[in-house]
């Protein structure tokens, strides 16, 4: 086999592989943005548990506070009764009054924040609807990622021996070309040139469209062993039998 003949078998290959992985790496990220959008809920999930703990506690200390408002306001409505004097008759009855507006604004700030306690709980009700519908989204999603990746394994195995039986049948060289060029066109390492005009030798790269000169083309006619690349995209150029027959003639 030529040089080029073993670059379009590794590169059939490595196409393939790459795919292969492409859909399981496609599928990780569909898992992992589930993940995200499902951590996203539960750290609200926890900041609506945390302010539902402090309006609760909140509002057990406002509660605590009016019932003591509310048992000095007893005993000192049996002192009013037992008053030696006037003087004495309206100091109970000023602190009386002082102690009613301070247990009726504990009670009033106590029904505002049950106010507040009621919308977190309705909003911990609507979150955890969404945690269940996302959670149940994930796990689909998840087990189509480990659906796939047991589909794609033993072919993928396959293919990567496969690919590194290829590898080996390109020289040094060469390997380290098609590699690096691999790496930067996600796998589309190699094009075919089209021919724009025959009659006045005009060629093309079929990836990037940029002209070839008909040197390079020439190249690869009379050397099989011929490594030439895109002057525009890098890509390893090779001819299609079809354009080498024409050519031929």
């Amino acid at each position: 086999m030529t040089l080029m003949q073993h670059l379009l078998t590794l590169h059939r290959v490595d196409s393939q592989v790459r795919a292969l992985q492409g859909r399981v790496a496609a599928a990780d990220r569909d898992v992992t943005a589930q993940a995200t959008l499902l951590a996203g809920l539960d750290r609200q999930t926890k900041e609506l548990e945390s302010q539902s703990r402090q309006l609760q506690a909140t509002i057990k200390n406002l509660e605590v506070e009016a019932l003591g408002f509310t048992e000095r306001t007893t005993k000192l409505r049996g002192e009013l009764n037992s008053a030696q004097n006037d003087k004495q008759y309206k100091a109970i009855l000023h602190e009386l009054k002082t102690l009613e507006g301070k247990k009726d604004e504990c009670e009033g700030k106590a029904l505002t924040e049950m106010e507040r306690l009621k919308e977190v709980e309705t909003q911990q009700a609507k979150l955890a609807a969404q945690v269940a519908e996302r959670r149940k989204v994930h796990d689909h999603v998840k087990a189509q990622a480990d659906e796939r990746r047991a589909e794609c394994s033993g072919r993928l195995s396959e293919l990567e021996r496969e690919r590194d039986i290829a590898t080996k049948a390109v020289p040094e060289k060469e390997r380290a070309i098609f590699k690096r060029v691999a790496e930067v066109t996600e796998g589309e390492a190699m094009a075919e040139i089209d021919e724009i005009d025959r009659r006045h030798k005009e060629y093309a790269c079929g990836e990037c469209r940029i002209e070839i000169p008909y040197a390079s083309v020439a190249t690869l006619m009379s050397n099989p062993n011929a490594l030439v690349q895109c002057t525009s995209c890098s890509r390893i150029l090779y001819l299609a039998e079809a354009t080498k027959e024409v050519l031929r003639k």
